[in-house]
This record gives structure tokens, sequence and C-alpha cells, in this order.
């Protein structure tokens, strides 16, 4: 598996972590992207010493109190990582985008001078890293393994010390948009991952749980969200559960 950065130079400074239409359409037009730029490990022999549990080997006390040494079962683990500097302070920071598990990891480290401090940990795969001078935004895409069910989009940012700050949108299934055609309008009812109405109480094979057909929320009161797109009376809309979370699902008109 290759990993590959998109890597943009914007001339702008400022950068939204809300719910924004202009936002969300650049968001979600990386779902479709396919472009690749090779990331670069130049320097990493000079990054402070750290360790990842992706590419650790690990240490297993056997009976006895024998030590025994397992390798890390990333193969060529290096090649995932990329030393870039993240909130353009002159040091040279890390990430990490590749397998680990049963899934791919994406792993953010800022240089403080003297350690490598992991500010970002989650499931997912980086599909583009933008910076401007100021900042560096970069989304990382989580697609399901096993019995996760959703997609999960994340925008993680660093502009200054070693902190990230995150957003993440989550959806099931997301037909073909046309994101110029987007806009806000306000709704209240029964958010859906699909666009029919299941109200049937089912048992969940993987976490023994019962479910209620395809709810996802209940939007209780009139809420400003993005419609995405329209089905005869079915909105497919991106509504913000709060400031670093959205949700996509389906509602309808009533």
């Amino acid at each position: 598996m290759k990993i590959y950065f998109l890597i943009f130079f914007l001339g702008f400074t400022a950068v939204s972590m809300g719910q924004s239409i202009e936002n969300i359409q650049k968001r979600l037009k990386l779902l479709n992207t396919d472009m690749k730029v090779k990331f670069d490990t130049t320097g990493f022999s000079k990054l402070p010493r750290f360790s990842f549990f992706c590419t650790s080997e690990i240490v297993i006390t056997e009976e006895g109190g024998t030590e025994k040494i397992v390798p890390s079962e990333t193969q060529e683990p290096w090649k995932y990582y990329s030393v870039i500097d993240l909130n353009n302070d002159g040091l040279n920071d890390l990430i990490y985008s590749g397998p680990c598990s049963v899934y791919d990891q994406t792993g953010v480290f800022v240089n403080d001078g003297k350690t490598l401090q992991l500010v970002y940990d989650y499931p997912g795969r980086i599909i583009s890293i933008e910076q401007n001078g100021i900042r560096t935004t970069i989304n990382s895409l989580y697609q399901p393994t096993g019995c996760d069910p959703d997609n999960e989009l994340t925008e993680i940012v660093i502009s200054k010390g070693i902190s990230a700050t995150t957003n993440r949108i989550s959806f099931a299934n997301i037909p073909k948009l046309n994101l110029d055609e987007l806009k806000k309008v306000k709704i209240k009812g029964m958010l859906r991952w699909s666009p029919k109405q299941d109200d049937m109480e089912k048992k969940e094979g993987c976490f023994d749980r019962l479910v209620k057909g395809n709810h996802l929320l209940l939007i209780d009161k009139l809420t400003e969200v993005i419609q995405l797109k329209q089905s005869g009376r079915w909105l497919l809309i991106l509504y913000k559960k709060n400031k670093d979370e959205s949700i996509i699902g389906w509602i309808e008109i009533k």
C-alpha cells in the first residue's frame, strides 16, 4: 500500500473550522480526489526519538520472566512517515499515515524542540495536506472496517504551538453530489442513514444491541443545516452536532 499526500500552498490565510458552505464543499470534494504527491522523509534521522504503537516493536514478558521482542506487523514502516514543519516554527514535525492492525491509522507529532508530542492519533488515511505559511490543514479519511458502520472525514488543523484542532464529518454512503448546489435550510425531524422510513426495532449483530430502523438522531427543533441533495421528499443534509462533529444523513420533508 502506498500513501500519498496532496499539498496545496494557498494564498489566503482565513480558514473555517465551522459549517460554512465553502468549507464543506472543499472537504467533500476531497472524497473524489485522486491527485498523488509522494511524501518526504528527509531529516527523519535528526528528529527527537519517539515511539508509535503502529510501528514499534512489542516486548512480551513470557513465563519465567523472559522477554521476547515481537517486530512490528507493518512492513517497511518508515515509508509511511513524512517529515514536515506543520506549525511554521522552523522545527520539523512528523506525520504517519499507514497500516496499523486491521485498518489505516493517522498519527500527527509536533516537535517542541526536545520531544515529538503526539497531538492526533485516530484511524484513517491522510488524503490531503494544505499549507499556507500560517497553518497546516490535514484531511484524514476512515472507511468502515468490520463492525464499524460509518465513514469519517476528519479535518486536523495545526496553527501554532503543539496542539491540534479537529472537525469530523461522519456518514454512511453518499450519492453523487453537485457540490455547487449546496444551500442552507432550516429543518427538524428524524435523521436517517438511508432515504426511507424504517422504524422497526432489530438486533445489531456486531454489538448485540437493539437499534431502531435506520435512525441516526432526532433533530427536535428547527435547526439550520446544509442541504447536499434532494431526492423527492427526502433531503440529504449535513447537521452540525457540536463544534467538533457533524453528521450526514437523510431527513423527510413533512
